[in-house]
């Protein structure tokens, strides 16, 4: 009895076939649930990115940025406080205290910013009856800190 070595396959003999080990099917699951997870987090981001783009272009055009922009701002947005509480899903907000729009004046540097009390009087005069109470921001590019800040009523006149 003799003990030999078998022969590898010779031309036209077909190779064993390799067996797949644990780890490699463990690491093509892993990567199948990434992928999995990295297109369920990118759709999310995407939609996200969606709803903000959509409440600027609206508070880039809601009534009375035309004459905010007029009273000095080189870009105004007003922005509704009820889309905006109901994008963080906000509820339970003290109703009274919390304004109904943020007026936000935007100006580029080296300008000379209108104030707070002229952007709510702007806006005021173009939209006569706001829903309740509004704040009225004006900010600098370049500067972090605001130049005015204020919360109105629904006449214009500073809380």
């Amino acid at each position: 009895m003799s003990l030999q070595a078998p022969l590898p396959p010779g031309p036209g003999q077909p190779s064993p076939p390799k067996k797949r080990t644990g780890c490699f099917v463990a690491a093509m699951i892993a990567a199948g649930v990434g992928l999995l997870v990295v297109l369920v987090v990118g759709f999310f981001v995407w939609k996200a990115g969606r709803v903000v783009l959509d409440m600027a272009r609206d508070g880039m055009n809601a009534p009375g940025t035309a004459e905010v922009r007029a009273a000095g701002c080189d870009t105004a947005m007003v922005m509704s406080m009820d889309k905006l509480l109901a994008m963080f899903d906000a509820a339970g907000a003290p109703p009274g205290k919390t304004p109904t729009a943020i007026v936000s004046c935007v100006m580029n540097a080296g300008k000379t910013p209108p104030t707070c009390d002229e952007v709510a009087r702007a806006y005021v005069g173009a939209v006569p009856s706001p829903t309740g109470p509004f704040t009225v921001t004006v900010q600098v590019t370049g500067i972090l800190k605001s130049q005015c800040q204020k919360l109105y009523d629904q006449s214009g006149k500073a809380l």
